[in-house]
């Protein structure tokens, strides 16, 4: 039986974060690589290339940002990590906003005790969960309305 969801989303981390970080190190190893006749130098050269090859390995593993929500649970997560809540532990949602400066890119737990799983910056959804009502998750979200009103479980309202 195919599964049906109330809500599906899927997000592409920001293709300049990975740049910023994949080229340097790529530029670094292609120098040393060049510049370096000595043997025992070159060596450096391959482990720049590594380096590289595993930051592109993460880069790929991070790539892609999914939330779905059934009618029992929500569902995260970039590509093998994944987190599983049900509906009935989430106390409240609000709006939030997604920065380099507040939440960053990636998992992460950022200030009041939420846990920040951000794939672009912009909008946001901050999840309650728990009894103690501080802390939970902030979701990066292109439609955080839509995704409130699945978790909610209510049918959507046109904005006004």
């Amino acid at each position: 039986m195919k599964q049906t969801y109330r809500y599906r989303e899927q997000q592409r981390t920001e293709p300049v974060v990975i740049a910023l970080f994949a080229i340097p190190i790529l530029l670094e190893a292609y120098l040393s690589y060049q510049s370096v006749i000595e043997w025992h130098i070159r060596q450096v050269a391959y482990i720049h290339l590594f380096c590289a090859a595993l930051f592109v390995l993460v880069a790929g593993i991070f790539n892609r940002f999914t939330v779905l929500v059934t009618d029992t649970e929500i569902v995260f997560g970039f590509g093998v990590f994944r987190k599983r809540i049900s509906l009935d532990d989430i106390h409240a949602t609000s709006l939030a906003e997604a920065s380099f400066r507040t939440t960053g890119i990636g998992i992460h737990i950022v200030s009041g005790g939420y846990w920040a799983w951000v794939a672009r910056t912009g909008p946001a959804l901050r999840l309650t969960v728990g009894n103690n009502m501080a802390g939970g998750y902030i979701l990066s979200s292109s439609r955080p309305r839509d995704l409130a009103a699945a978790i909610a479980r209510t049918p959507l309202t046109p904005d006004e």
